[in-house]
């Protein structure tokens, strides 16, 4: 089952995270898409209760997994 959260946040607008396959989806404010693979689930605790989410991800989950940008729809 996976969990969504609508973030406060200058960075991000939300995320949802796959606890089955470690896969943390998250929308950038700028309407972008991003996946991070093989992020553990205490790592997307912390990103939701983070006192700044965008920060968080910038400097935990950011360096230390793996990103892949989804495609625009748009183009």
């Amino acid at each position: 089952m996976t969990n969504t959260k609508v973030f406060q946040s200058h960075h991000l607008q939300s995320g949802t995270y796959d606890p089955l396959t470690q896969t943390l989806t998250v929308e950038f404010v700028n309407g972008s898409l991003g996946i991070y693979r093989n992020v553990p689930p205490r790592r997307w605790e912390e990103l939701c209760s983070a006192i700044s989410p965008g920060n968080y991800l910038h400097s935990q989950i950011k360096p230390n997994y793996s990103f892949q940008r989804l495609p625009d729809d748009s183009e």
